[in-house]
């Protein structure tokens, strides 16, 4: 398997906006190429998606009032 990184990068935009960048690098072996591309890159891709797709929906969510009481 191959020895990599990734690199979650949070970049401010304005007062209220924030721009995600996801980075990954890895190091595969030549005898390991047609695994990574027939096996390892679509099945990194369909997790990678899931994964941004759950962290916009919970960015995106209207924060809950911290103290229900204060009405």
């Amino acid at each position: 398997m191959p020895v990599g990184t990734y690199a979650f990068i949070f970049q401010p935009i304005d007062d209220t906006s924030t721009r995600l960048l996801v980075r990954d690098r890895a190091v595969w072996q030549r005898r390991e190429w047609l695994f990574k591309v027939l096996v390892y890159e679509p099945l990194h891709a369909y997790m990678e998606t899931g994964l941004l797709q759950g962290i916009k929906q919970r960015a995106e969510r209207v924060p809950i009032a911290s103290d229900r009481r204060a009405a």
